[in-house]
């Protein structure tokens, strides 16, 4: 079971990355969002938002090697 897998509110949308190593959503009252990492079962972060998040875009992640 995900641990915090809730919004006091009620949850808006839910995607996860392409890898499926995490996972988004958004809710209401108190508008937020929040991310999930899958291999631990537990939140990453949490972010309260000033307006309602009515979509969002998941993109995949780019590092830089620094050269």
């Amino acid at each position: 079971m995900i641990q915090d897998f809730a919004f006091p509110g009620s949850g808006i949308k839910i995607k996860s990355t392409e890898d499926g190593e995490h996972v988004m959503a958004t809710g209401t009252y108190k508008p937020m969002i929040k991310v999930w990492e899958l291999d631990q079962l537990a939140v990453k972060f949490e972010r309260v938002t000033e307006a309602e998040n009515v979509d969002f875009v998941v993109s995949p992640l780019t590092h830089s090697s620094g050269e």
